[in-house]
C-alpha cells in the first residue's frame, strides 16, 4: 500500500470497498439474499468490464514521481478502476434504494476517492471521469434488466 497522508486519502484509497460494503448492508436491510447476490455479481462485472476496457485502451497511467509502479493490466490507467467501482456502486444503490442520505454519505466517499487517485497521480482527469462515467452507465443499465426481470427491485 502506498503511503497515505491523511484520513481522507485512507477513506478515498479503500472508497470502492467501503461503497460496497455500505451498499452490502443496505440490500441486506431491504431485499433478500437473492437481490444481494445479484449485486455482488454485478460489482464483478463491473470490476471485470473495468479490466477489459484497460486491455484494449492500453493507456498509460501518470508518470510518478514517488517511484510507486503497476504491473500486468494495472499498468494501464484507462479507465480509473476506482472511479468505476464507486460511481458504479453509487449510482446503482441511489437507484435501488433511493435514500438521499445514502446518495450524500457515498458521493462523499467517490469524491475523496477521485480526489486521492489524482492527487498521488495514479490517474489524469481524464482516466478517471471516463471511470466515472462507465460506472454509472453500467449501473443504469444494471438497473434496467434488474427491473425488467427480478421483481424484487420496485
Amino acid at each position: 500500500m502506498e503511503k497515505l497522508k491523511n484520513p481522507i486519502d485512507i477513506i478515498g484509497y479503500y472508497g470502492p470497498l467501503i461503497i460496497i460494503f455500505i451498499g452490502i448492508a443496505n440490500i441486506y436491510l431491504k431485499y433478500n439474499t437473492q437481490f444481494l447476490l445479484l449485486y455482488v455479481f454485478l460489482n464483478i462485472i463491473n470490476r471485470s468490464l473495468n479490466q477489459l476496457l484497460k486491455i484494449i485502451i492500453q493507456e498509460p497511467r501518470p508518470k510518478n514521481n514517488d517511484g510507486y509502479t503497476f504491473h500486468g493490466v494495472e499498468k494501464h490507467g484507462m479507465p480509473s478502476g476506482h472511479a468505476q467501482i464507486s460511481f458504479f456502486a453509487i449510482t446503482y444503490l441511489y437507484l435501488i434504494i433511493h435514500s438521499s442520505w445514502l446518495l450524500i454519505g457515498t458521493l462523499c466517499i467517490g469524491l475523496s476517492t477521485l480526489r486521492q487517485r489524482f492527487k498521488y497521480k495514479r490517474h489524469t482527469a481524464s482516466q478517471l471521469l471516463v471511470g466515472l462515467i462507465v460506472g454509472a452507465l453500467f449501473a443504469y443499465i444494471c438497473h434496467y434488466y434488474t427491473r425488467k426481470y427480478f421483481t424484487i427491485v420496485k
